[in-house]
């Protein structure tokens, strides 16, 4: 067994987990209690295989979405299907509106050259209003999220200020049943329950970008730039890289 795996398993052991674990189960059977009808966002990364199975297990039938930006990596696609197979999925595949290099090169490349207030109206545009319009049109009025605290500081500010279910001010609920895991509890789960996972997250052979930091983002992001993420895309992704560099040469100098 690999080391790794040790770790979490034996993490996996602490009381700490365990009550996150069942923390997370109550939260999504009270927001199922409610007269919500609710939806999953699921990217089919890490955080979102957790919440995936947390609450299909709950309720098999739940709608699913997954935002497909065109852009994603292979391994992500994999294990969509994976699952849309495993557990039947309710699965619906929702198309970007604008081409993510057209997007780039009108609102700057994050990372490098896009402004806050453009990173703003492009989150905005592409995970708010697109899966908002299509859950209206399908009588959708809450969504489970796979959110944590711990991603970004802005992430800790808004889910320490709302309870783990909530609603906005346009009328839809909200549900974070993870909010309060951390990577170790994420990393946990999946290997504790064998929950099949994008390779690319043992892809770990550039220095500071592990799996507890390698995000299952398009594969055209360059956030992470000043990080080693487009070192960590030209050692295993080197047909992509040249396809970035060719759009943006910019990107040679993160390398």
């Amino acid at each position: 067994m690999q080391d790794w795996r040790e770790e979490y398993i034996l993490y996996s052991r602490l009381p700490v987990f365990k009550r996150r674990v069942n923390d997370s189960a109550e939260i999504i059977e009270q927001a199922l209690a409610k007269d919500v009808k609710w939806y999953i966002a699921c990217s089919f990364g890490k955080d979102s295989i957790c919440l995936l199975d947390l609450a299909i297990k709950i309720k098999p039938d739940l709608p699913v979405l997954h935002m497909d930006s065109g852009y994603c990596f292979p391994e992500t696609y994999e294990t969509r299907d994976y699952y849309m197979k495993q557990y039947n999925l309710n699965l619906t595949v929702l198309p970007a509106t604008i081409d993510y290099f057209e997007l780039m090169h009108q609102f700057g490349m994050p990372g490098i050259s896009r402004t806050k207030s453009q990173q703003i109206k492009v989150v905005k545009m592409i995970k708010k209003d697109h899966p908002a319009e299509w859950a209206k049109k399908h009588g959708l009025s809450g969504v489970f999220m796979g959110l944590r605290k711990d991603e970004s500081n802005g992430r800790r500010y808004t889910l320490n200020i709302r309870s783990p279910i909530y609603q906005t001010g346009d009328g839809m609920w909200k549900c974070c049943p993870l909010a309060n895991w951390t990577i170790k509890d994420v990393w946990a789960y999946i290997i504790t329950n064998n929950l099949k996972y994008p390779a690319f997250y043992d892809y770990t052979g550039i220095p500071g970008y592990d799996r507890e930091w390698i995000r299952n983002s398009s594969w055209c992001t360059t956030d992470g730039a000043e990080r080693g993420k487009i070192v960590w895309l030209r050692k295993y992704y080197p047909e992509l890289y040249q396809r970035l560099i060719k759009e943006f040469p910019i990107t040679k100098n993160y390398v």
